[in-house]
């Protein structure tokens, strides 16, 4: 949370690895959680994918909210080869086809890697 609050405070963005290693911090912790709650023998390490397409599909699902609060959970890199900065307006963003394309290859991705996780989590040995 105070990671958030001093980024936001900024607008700084973060590196596609960066925020990776954000998405982990944050959601890992609570995966962990959930499966000593269900009794499962599985761990958040055990199915990384689970908390990196959190981490994204909540980046899809907050961006007006994140981006009106300075908390830019796009890649730098992302936002640079769209021709946009942290301190482009929304509409910019919304207008972005570049950053459109980007949107729905992280959904795709999130998609298939959710699909994935399902057989190995029904199916551990394979």
């Amino acid at each position: 949370m105070v990671f958030d609050y001093e980024r936001s405070k900024e607008r700084r963005t973060l590196t596609s690895q960066e925020l990776g290693d954000y998405y982990w911090k944050t959601f890992s912790p609570v995966i962990n959680i959930l499966l000593i709650g269900l009794k499962s023998d599985l761990r958040a390490q055990d199915i990384p994918a689970l908390a990196m397409t959190q981490g994204e599909l909540y980046t899809i699902r907050d961006l007006p909210t994140d981006w009106k609060r300075g908390t830019i959970n796009i890649p730098g890199e992302v936002l640079s080869s769209s021709g946009l900065t942290s301190n482009s307006s929304f509409v910019e963003l919304a207008n972005s086809r570049n950053l459109q394309d980007w949107f729905g290859d992280i959904a795709a991705k999130s998609k298939h890697e959710l699909l994935v996780l399902q057989v190995h989590v029904k199916y551990p040995f394979l």
